[in-house]
């Protein structure tokens, strides 16, 4: 019937963009990988997303993304952040590098080890969206669950990794080309996380 939940074949056939079979899956992937792993290069984005100020990202607001959103940092544009309520809004490649940036100086401060002052370890991030029957796309509009974790804690010397859940929503234009995405999860978990481990002080994405 018209509300029966679609098949796994019918998510996998919408998840497929025309030409080269690349999926929005993949995209999403490896804008995830991107912005998480704290890319060092914008150029990676607008391989990805709408150019200019057609896209927008929208997450939970911590604590570095609360001074983006209240004045422009250093280098960012006022009006390519805003803030509403417990979420904050990022327009553009320019504050997507920005975001990212935030990330990179967050890991950095973990590969020093519990202390801060250890030997620099290899620290990344894998990020990874939800199997396909936990996902929906109607349109152009695709939505699913995903999770990112740490590889590398536990051998810098910290007791765990770090493990994210959240769920997503994106949009994507004629050009296969994100042009909307709002990431959803509860920072605050994330951050009382990140003290747990005795990490050093800084901002948790």
């Amino acid at each position: 019937g018209a509300g029966d939940a679609p098949t796994r074949e019918m998510v996998v056939a919408m998840l497929e963009l025309d030409g080269d079979g690349v999926t929005r899956r993949a995209i999403l992937n490896k804008f995830l990988e991107l912005l998480f792993n704290g890319a060092a290069q914008p150029s990676g984005f607008a391989d990805l997303a709408a150019c200019g100020d057609a896209f927008e990202l929208r997450l939970p607001a911590a604590t570095h993304r609360a001074s983006a959103a209240s004045h422009a940092p250093p280098g960012l544009d006022p009006g390519k952040a805003s803030r509403a309520g417990n979420a904050v809004a990022l327009r553009g490649v320019e504050a997507l590098a920005f975001e990212a940036a935030c990330v990179r100086q967050f890991l950095d401060g973990l590969r020093r080890g519990p202390g801060g002052t250890g030997p620099v370890a290899a620290i990344d991030v894998e990020c990874a969206l939800a199997e396909d029957a936990h996902a929906s796309a109607v349109g152009d509009v695709f939505a699913s669950d995903f999770r990112y974790a740490t590889r590398g804690l536990v051998a810098a010397g910290f007791p765990r990794e770090l493990e994210v859940r959240g769920a997503l929503r994106a949009r994507f234009n004629v050009r296969a080309r994100l042009s909307d995405l709002e990431l959803s999860y509860d920072a605050g978990a994330v951050a009382a996380a990140v003290a747990d481990l005795g990490a050093p002080r800084g901002r948790a994405p």
